[in-house]
């Protein structure tokens, strides 16, 4: 059967999605009665859109998305929308802090576009959103406002009184200055989406364990804690500088952060769940198998290590081979990206292996007991690109979760504590579809290359690598 090979123009990057609610269903072929057949495939774009910015902030935009056939002129193939319909469809609530989608689309049309002297028939349709006054006045015009004020307001201090002056003239104006700086960009793309959207549904799943008892002394409420905790998260933010954010101070950010962080970490067996049913480990397989063709995997395990202040206790033992205090979290993840155990409980200097064999699906796995050149060259191949999933999706992890980047001031238990905070928290942002944070430069995921060590066990992993090879590579 012959496809078209159509392609989005105006688009920056495009992936295929594998599946769609749990089905294989992201390509469809339709034959309907009449000899009519429809093809779908369904895609996931990054769309570039030239924004006219005269009106900012108050300013509304169109952004088109551009159909094309990639190779095949007009003289073979001719698009044209069926029936001049609107061919966007939204299903619930679409936006952000940032702009409110006016409408499914405002216009359809066919052109034609000509390349190499050829000419090709284009499907376009436009969607029209306006910025939320708002949110840019709260994120940009009222912290402006705040530091000119602050700084209109150091002049009236009496000179003699010096260390009032650079509390408010120097210490607040600074710390305010830097947040709006440094910390906006990556607050507002990491943190403030996934505030407001998850904010409410969050706090009700803490509520019990965070609420205050009562309303005396100026109580803070559960949806506040919780964005205080977020935004420290998604920061990494020095504790005193989330407080001067919020106007609390640091002992009351620090008391926040840890109530927050022991009642999210207390959900982790409802959120971190390895699969046990046959029906979900199927599914798993079924989309690991789509990655590179290998079988018979339900997840992928690493590790990764997160950096902390040198304990006061025990500190050898929590210096790594790459010499900076740390605790080693092992992480395995399945094929949607979500987070199906973390183990974060032992220091730095303990080899991924130890910490796999120690725990307790490690201990769960049944040991199994050949090959061709070719099939091990195969094998690598398939094994290196299904492994770079559970790299890629520590990646993001961190990347939505700055603080998992930074050294954390704080006791190993306390960084524990934060640590599978952020996991449930990756995972409520997997289940809300949540967008994926923009990769940085400097955000690479240190890959670990391991120490040459045989034991036992190893030779048995050597073994049951070899019979798979064989069997499904060779």
């Amino acid at each position: 059967m012959w496809i078209p090979d159509l392609f989005v123009s105006n688009a920056k990057t495009t992936r295929h999605k594998n599946r769609i609610d749990n089905k294989n269903l992201a390509q469809i072929l339709r034959i309907i009665p009449g000899g009519k057949i429809e093809y779908t495939n369904r895609l996931e774009l990054d769309v570039f859109c030239d924004m006219k910015l005269h009106k900012f902030p108050a300013d509304k935009q169109k952004c088109k998305i551009v159909v094309e056939s990639y190779g095949d002129s007009d003289k073979k193939i001719s698009l044209a929308w069926e029936k001049k319909r609107c061919p966007v469809l939204f299903q619930g609530k679409y936006g952000s802090p940032q702009f409110k989608i006016l409408g499914p689309c405002t216009k359809v049309s066919n052109s034609i576009a000509y390349y190499a002297g050829r000419r090709f028939t284009a499907l376009e349709t436009y969607i029209e959103f306006s910025r939320r006054v708002t949110s840019f006045v709260f994120t940009v015009y009222v912290p402006a406002a705040m530091i000119v004020f602050l700084s209109t307001l150091s002049f009236w201090i009496r000179p003699s009184s010096v260390p009032s002056r650079i509390a408010l003239g120097i210490t607040t104006v600074l710390s305010e200055a830097t947040v709006m700086s440094a910390c906006s960009p990556e607050c507002l793309s990491h943190g403030l989406i996934f505030e407001s959207i998850g904010s409410v549904h969050n706090a009700r799943l803490i509520e019990d364990e965070v609420r205050p008892l009562t309303k005396r002394n100026h109580a803070i409420s559960t949806e506040q804690q919780l964005v205080i905790a977020l935004r420290f998260f998604a920061s990494g933010s020095f504790l005193q500088v989330i407080g001067d954010t919020h106007g609390y101070d640091k002992a009351t950010v620090s008391r926040i952060v840890r109530r927050v962080s022991l009642a999210l970490a207390n959900k982790h067996e409802q959120w971190i769940k390895f699969p046990t049913t046959m029906e979900d480990k199927n599914m798993i397989r079924a989309g690991m198998y789509e990655i590179a063709g290998f079988p018979c995997v339900i997840g992928c395990v690493d590790g990764t290590h997160i950096r902390i202040q040198a304990p006061s206790q025990n500190e050898p033992n929590y210096v790594n081979r790459k010499n900076y205090d740390s605790i080693n979290v092992q992480v395995i993840c399945d094929d949607k990206g979500k987070l199906r155990n973390v183990v974060a409980k032992w220091p730095g200097s303990c080899h991924d292996s130890f910490i796999f064999r120690s725990s307790a699906l490690g201990r769960g796995l049944e040991e199994q007991v050949h090959t061709t050149e070719d099939g091990q060259r195969r094998f690598n191949r398939a094994h290196k690109k299904t492994r770079c999933l559970v790299e890629r999706v520590i990646g993001i992890w961190k990347r939505r979760f700055h603080v998992l980047h930074s050294e954390i001031r704080m006791k190993p238990d306390r960084v524990c504590t934060i640590v599978m905070a952020c996991a449930v928290l990756h995972n409520i942002a997997i289940e809300r579809h949540e967008p994926e944070p923009e990769e940085d430069e400097g955000d690479l995921v240190e890959l670990e290359d391991g120490e040459e060590h045989f034991d036992a066990a190893e030779r048995d992993g050597v073994t049951a690598r070899d019979y798979m090879a064989q069997t499904y590579f060779a």
